[in-house]
């Protein structure tokens, strides 16, 4: 480790997060879909989605098409 890390599964999890992040964005560009991910007003959430449609996906987010969703109960509609 350099100086300023921690150790701890912290970092471990991390880099699985990124991994899988990086697995699916593979798979989903050949297929010729978006990986995105959208957050709240203060940015203490964030969903990961992916879709073929970007612009018809933010907006079903931006207006609570799902009302029952993980996004409309968080309130989720900033795309990061």
């Amino acid at each position: 480790m350099t100086g300023g890390e921690k150790a701890g599964s912290f970092s471990k999890f991390n880099f699985l997060n990124t991994q899988i992040f990086l697995n699916i964005t593979l798979m989903v560009m050949q297929r010729g879909g978006c990986v995105y991910i959208i957050t709240n007003k203060n940015n203490s959430v964030l969903y990961t989605g992916v879709t073929s449609d970007i612009i018809g996906r933010i907006f079903d987010h931006k207006n609570k098409t799902y009302p029952q969703s993980f996004t409309a109960k968080y309130n989720c509609n900033k795309l990061t």
